[in-house]
């Protein structure tokens, strides 16, 4: 367990304790768990499948092997009694960096790409069921109502708010409508960070109808976007924030399976909001991929696509000031520290947790001689990146004071 989370996730094996929660302390989220999961059943394919339901309960790696030891013991105790044969699980090898020597990555980029014209069909939702189509302010989500009604599905415009009181209702859909908003080159908008938090509330929210309605005969849970009609990939003024809308379908379509999804981005220019609903309608009847961007004449999709990198002199130089934010996972530090030993620049990190006062008991372990320590020196500035002037002003700041100054010693593996 403890190297598949390693290899997923960029943790040193020799970092994890099984005490460790999953989310809180290694910043797993739901998808990565059912990454890591998969990849352990597929290491031990004697092991039954995880079912949905018991991938919540596991909340620290403890529990993880807990789970797969007892399923051990189960098929253990199967095999015997029935007289067959056990055969011996061979784990797969170790994989990544240090496996590999030099790695070569896979190298892709994001494009759009152009789809054909939507085939309209049925729409799948379970009859007797209604639509919910959160209530955008600017005129989408009522021209979705009529559009949903026009189609024979009963719709009702909802506010997006987490404490509605579902009761009883019968809930086939969840369209997430998001307001056409403009921002000052591209900037954060706090209101639509907000739009998102309550976003997903209200998926939590109507969890049960969903999967009622799913069993009934279908659901679909749906967001959409106004940005560029391309998910930010052409040029143009969009609020980048509600490029968020589309990790709540994503994530539903994997712990709800079944429940038809689709993350849609129309375009913020589309002024004809009764042609953008019918077209809306029309495409989430059809077949077709997730992501699907809309304006008024195009229809499109990202794609990841290769990309080489031709050989080049290196862009950083030692002592060139690195900003790095992010990570937790430890991919980034990974990231940091190759960075220091090829190049030597000065790397000034940046975050948003609070320093705690004691360190966790997992990481009292972890230690660097002491020459290494006393050969840097280090600082960490907490901020939240999306606040331009603090983030510019903390690194104009370590132009004359070096968060870690790189030394001719090696630094640690």
């Amino acid at each position: 367990v403890a190297s598949v989370v390693a290899e997923k996730t960029g943790y040193p094996v020799d970092m994890l304790e099984l005490g460790m929660e999953i989310e809180a302390d290694l910043g797993i989220d739901s998808i990565k768990r059912v990454e890591i999961l998969a990849a352990v059943e597929g290491r031990l394919p004697e092991m039954p499948p995880v079912k949905p339901e018991q991938m919540g309960a596991m909340r620290t790696l403890a529990q993880i092997v807990e789970y797969f030891a007892a399923e051990s013991r189960n098929d253990t105790g199967t095999n015997a009694s029935s007289g067959e044969s056990m055969t011996q699980v061979e784990l797969a090898p170790e994989t990544g960096m240090d496996a590999a020597g030099e790695y070569d990555p896979n190298r892709r980029v994001l494009n759009i790409v152009t789809l054909p014209a939507a085939v309209a069909g049925a729409l799948p939702i379970a009859e007797g069921h209604e639509v919910w189509v959160t209530d955008d302010g600017n005129g989408l989500s009522a021209a979705l109502v009529r559009s949903f009604e026009a189609a024979g599905r009963a719709t009702r415009l909802v506010s997006l708010d987490p404490s509605f009181d579902v009761g009883e209702a019968k809930v086939g859909a969840l369209v997430i409508v998001a307001p056409t908003t403009r921002t000052i080159d591209s900037t954060w908008e706090t209101g639509t960070e907000d739009l998102l938090k309550r976003s997903f509330e209200m998926t939590k929210a109507l969890t049960d109808p969903i999967l009622r309605a799913l069993h009934a005969g279908g659901a679909m849970v749906v967001t959409i976007a106004r940005m560029d009609g391309a998910f930010g990939l052409l040029d143009g003024d969009f609020d980048p924030a509600q490029g968020g809308l589309a990790g709540i379908p994503k994530t539903v379509m994997r712990e709800w399976e079944g429940v038809h999804c689709r993350a849609l981005d129309v375009a913020a220019d589309w002024k004809d909001a009764n042609s953008a609903a019918e077209t809306v309608v029309r495409e989430l009847s059809s077949d077709g991929p997730v992501e699907v961007g809309l304006d008024a004449t195009n229809r499109r999709t990202p794609e990841l696509e290769a990309a080489r990198v031709s050989p080049g002199s290196p862009a950083i130089a030692k002592g060139d000031l690195v900003v790095v934010t992010g990570g937790a996972r430890g991919v980034t530090a990974e990231a940091a520290l190759a960075l220091a030993r090829r190049h030597q620049p000065t790397l000034v990190l940046m975050g948003r947790t609070q320093v705690e006062a004691t360190e966790p008991a997992w990481i009292a372990g972890l230690t660097v001689s002491l020459k290494k320590k006393q050969a840097m020196k280090c600082s960490y500035d907490r901020l939240h990146l999306v606040n331009t002037y603090g983030a510019f002003g903390s690194v104009g700041e370590v132009r004359h004071e070096l968060i870690i100054e790189g030394t001719d010693e090696d630094l640690p593996d």
